[in-house]
């Protein structure tokens, strides 16, 4: 996979994420757990698990990191949310 390119295909990525995947997306960004985000949301974490693997999909990215990074860029997250840990895997990518 390789992410998003064009500026359209990104915004129609945004939109199809759902106000649940952003929830999720972002507790993840923070370094949650698939579990502590399922206990956060109320969620089981097969749940998280299959919104993640939706997420990834609508921003056509391989791995957790890669999304987190793409919304970011995409102005979905904010980077100032993210754990310093995180910032430390996303910089190492």
């Amino acid at each position: 996979m390789t992410g998003l390119n064009q500026s359209g295909d990104k915004i129609s990525a945004v939109a199809m994420l759902s106000s649940q995947q952003i929830d999720v997306l972002r507790l993840v960004a923070k370094g949650l757990t698939y579990r502590e985000v399922a206990n956060a949301l109320h969620l089981s974490q097969r749940a998280v698990q299959y919104h993640m693997d939706q997420i990834k999909d609508k921003l056509d990215v391989a791995s957790r990191a890669e999304a987190i990074t793409q919304a970011v860029g995409l102005g979905v997250i904010d980077a100032t949310l993210l754990s310093d840990h995180r910032l430390k895997l996303l910089a190492d990518d």
